[in-house]
């Protein structure tokens, strides 16, 4: 019978947001599990995975079999019978140490009824049936989005910046909703390049004046186009 404690051995993937070398904790951490063969290099390396997903996946350090198999094979074991019967026969969290050197790209998670729809229609580019809930907690310096603007500042930012009108939705009543929300960023990632450019640009040149409590928006802009381009829609999409 398979022991309920044993350790693991963790690799990390490389992103190129991550920290480089050994200014990445997630590196250092991996390198320090001993009678591994994890060699800190000159690259990014982002996120330390401990679970048993099967991209990147944690191994037994003493026997080197996946964690995945192992609990596959010792599912009352290791997981129990409340987890399994909830969850079925896989680890329901995926821990993970990030070294965060620039913002994040942009993610959406479908919901779980969504994420095993298309898991069903295509497993090959939906590799995993469950949504993906996620808890951060700080380990040093952290700055985060947590969720959108109110709708009032939304429009507000967009009265001020008149140009940004070309990504409101064809068709909307006076009020601004979640549809109108949700409109606006569809709009914003399928714009070209050029298009998203001009309104970076008009938004760098707003008066602050304009935009009240939302003027730190031009501290923050700057900022991203730094790690990433002004032709990126994701910036604009942060900045919301």
């Amino acid at each position: 019978m398979v022991s309920s404690v044993f350790q693991l051995e963790c690799s990390c993937n490389n992103y190129p947001w991550g920290r480089t070398g050994k200014d990445s904790l997630a590196a250092v951490l991996c390198s320090k599990t001993p009678n591994t063969s994890f060699k800190i290099e000159d690259q990014p390396y982002s996120e330390m995975w401990m679970g048993d997903y099967p991209v990147t996946p944690a191994k037994v350090l003493r026997t080197g079999e996946e964690l995945h198999s192992v609990i596959d094979g010792n599912q009352e074991t290791l997981l129990g019978t409340n987890c399994m019967n909830k969850f079925g026969g896989v680890l329901p969290f995926l821990p993970k140490i990030l070294s965060i050197a620039k913002a994040l790209p942009l993610q959406i998670h479908p919901n779980k009824e969504l994420s095993e729809k298309l898991h069903r229609e295509n497993p090959e580019q939906f590799t995993d049936p469950n949504h993906k809930p996620e808890i951060a907690v700080a380990l040093g310096p952290f700055e985060s989005f947590a969720g959108f603007k109110d709708t009032e500042d939304i429009k507000m930012v967009f009265g001020a910046v008149p140009v940004l009108g070309r990504f409101l939705p064809e068709r909307m009543g006076s009020q601004w909703d979640n549809e109108t929300l949700r409109g606006i960023c569809r709009n914003v990632l399928e714009a070209s390049d050029d298009s998203v450019k001009e309104c970076q640009d008009a938004l760098a040149k707003t008066d602050k004046s304009k935009l009240g409590s939302q003027a730190y928006m031009l501290d923050l802009l700057p900022r991203l186009q730094e790690q990433y381009t002004t032709q990126d829609p994701g910036t604009l999409i942060a900045l919301l």
